[in-house]
């Protein structure tokens, strides 16, 4: 009916392609074939997609595949004036699942500041959910238990975050390592201009200040005053870190460009 996006995608072992995206205020996850069809034989009750309304209005951004088939869909909220975490964790048929805090959704209200966005999900070794996003203007991780309940054993409370330099801070992605340390990408407003920026933690939820400069947090300006920005993350078979987004260049009269970094680890 119009508004639709998408903006995350997984792949199921079985090759099938599973989107997460929005409506103008649902969280949308559709199914595909390897072919490319939409999977009415198996998903979403013969739509090939299912719509889960959360809070006044929603969106989802990111979406992993757990070792068991089902489906985790991170996104955001809005509830009055407030934004929130919001999660929601799908049979393989496409059914909210009712062990993932009873209703098969979660929202979390992280902070006073109410301005709160998940942007990424990913599943660690131990099946734990990480989330990844912003809280109170910083890069956030946030680690939930396989019902959807905070993990007190990460971070404080189930949160880790990471402040740049005082000002507006957006994680967009993360990625896990081999040692199950974490990555979180995305960009820190300098004042002047945003720069790409990528924060490590440990699988304790601390920043690992083996990274950067010690303090586990490193930023990239690709030029003065330039617009920098990183929306996605992803590790080489060597370890190296390699950062994608934009830049647009002093003024924002000229085109915004295609921006890659790498990084060793």
């Amino acid at each position: 009916g119009g508004g639709e996006k998408a903006q995350g995608v997984a792949l199921q072992p079985d090759g099938k392609i599973v989107v997460a995206g929005s409506d103008a205020a649902n969280f949308v996850v559709a199914r595909y074939t390897s072919a490319g069809l939409l999977d009415t034989a198996g998903f979403g009750s013969g739509a090939g997609y299912v719509t889960t309304a959360i809070g006044d209005a929603a969106g989802a951004y990111g979406v992993a595949i757990q070792p068991d088939g089902m489906i985790v869909v991170a996104g955001t909220t809005t509830i009055g004036l407030n934004t929130y975490f919001a999660l929601a964790r799908y049979q393989s048929s496409g059914q909210l699942d009712t062990t993932f805090n009873t209703t098969g959704i979660v929202t979390s209200t992280l902070s006073m500041d109410a301005a709160d966005a998940a942007h990424a999900v990913a599943i660690d070794n131990n099946n734990k959910i990480l989330v990844a996003g912003s809280v109170n203007r910083d890069f956030a991780l946030v680690r939930y238990t396989s019902t959807g309940a905070l993990d007190s054993g990460f971070g404080t409370g189930g949160l880790a975050t990471a402040d740049f330099a005082g000002s507006n801070d957006e994680g967009w992605d993360l990625a896990i390592q081999d040692d199950n340390k974490i990555l979180v990408a995305g960009f820190s407003d300098t004042g002047s201009s945003d720069d790409f920026g990528v924060v490590r933690f440990t699988s304790a939820g601390n920043l690992d200040n083996t990274f950067g400069g010690g303090d586990g947090v490193v930023s990239t300006d690709f030029g003065s005053q330039s617009v920098d920005q990183a929306f996605g993350i992803d590790l080489q078979a060597d370890g190296m870190i390699v950062l994608a987004g934009l830049r647009t260049p002093p003024g924002g009269t000229a085109s915004t460009d295609f921006a890659l970094a790498r990084y060793t680890t």
